[in-house]
């Protein structure tokens, strides 16, 4: 399985695809080494709605040191979806 992840990231091209009809959320790390502004407002030209960005304190794991602030951006994001 490895072998084939491996496979995959070096053998990937980005390829344009129909663009989501949906706003899109992006949640980053600021300390994110593996991300980088560009890619993150990348995202923005996926969708043919909004693209919100957020931005955490943290690494690429930022998730676990900022766990109540990601989860209020999630709520907040989709509350009014319910």
């Amino acid at each position: 399985m490895i072998r084939a992840d491996f496979s995959m990231v070096e053998t990937w091209q980005y390829r344009p695809m129909p663009l989501f009809p949906t706003p899109i959320s992006v949640l980053a790390g600021r300390l994110d080494d593996r991300t980088n502004d560009e890619q993150v407002n990348g995202w923005a030209i996926e969708s043919s709605g909004t693209c919100n960005i957020h931005w955490f304190e943290g690494d690429h794991f930022f998730i676990h040191g900022e766990n109540e602030q990601v989860r209020k951006v999630v709520e907040d994001t989709l509350r009014p979806l319910l």
